[in-house]
């Protein structure tokens, strides 16, 4: 799969994709520098995905994931 990421917001964000409850286990990151994406900053990243099943793609900078900036997507 072929992530396209544009950061539309006023604050950095990054971009996991990991198996939901696994923060330690990440496939994909998008960052740059310590800082994340920043705002109106774009990134395209390809991720294999090992098998079909449930991930969530997220943002652990500090305070977004506690934010709700996560999504469970079902990959078949």
């Amino acid at each position: 799969y072929r992530f396209t990421i544009t950061n539309k917001g006023q604050l950095a964000h990054e971009f996991m994709v990991v198996p939901p409850g696994h923060q330690g286990h990440v496939m994909g990151v998008l960052h740059i520098g310590a800082n994340g994406l920043p705002p109106g900053g774009a990134m395209t990243q390809d991720i294999v995905f090992p098998a079909a099943g449930t991930y969530e793609m997220d943002c652990h900078l500090p305070g977004h994931y506690e934010a709700g900036m996560k999504l469970l997507v079902e990959v078949a």
